[in-house]
């Protein structure tokens, strides 16, 4: 994330980004993705996050505090293109079906692993019923 993107920030309800775009918003916690989902709240959202790949992702509310959410390992990770894609569109579509962000960011974790173990953007999505 370039310096500037912040002024954008207000008008989201839900902000997640990826560390790397985290550390490129807020240079001075580079490292800290516990305090880059604090100063992203800071900015109005109701659900901000970042994510860490293989690590998880760590996300937050302005009632509740940051917390990581593990990811779920796979054993052959095959095609990771694609795979923020899925993991922001199936957070999206849980929390939206009235899921908490917790559940919603675990149902995406769940739905990545499902995506990252084939080839293919499409082709390898998950159905709802896999994950």
């Amino acid at each position: 994330m370039r310096p500037g993107y912040e002024q954008l920030f207000p008008f989201c309800d839900i902000i997640i980004s990826s560390k790397k775009g985290g550390s490129g918003a807020f240079p001075d916690i580079s490292e800290e993705p516990f305090e880059q989902t604090k100063r992203f709240l800071k900015f109005g959202p109701k659900v901000a996050g970042v994510t860490l790949g293989q690590q998880g992702l760590v996300i937050a509310t302005k009632e509740d505090g940051p917390v990581l959410v593990n990811s779920f390992q796979t054993e052959k990770v095959v095609d990771t293109c694609g795979a923020g894609d899925c993991f922001h569109g199936a957070f999206l579509y849980k929390y939206y079906s009235g899921s908490s962000p917790i559940e919603a960011a675990q149902f995406a974790a769940a739905a990545t692993a499902v995506r990252v173990r084939q080839y293919g953007n499409m082709s390898a999505l998950p159905l709802k019923s896999e994950v």
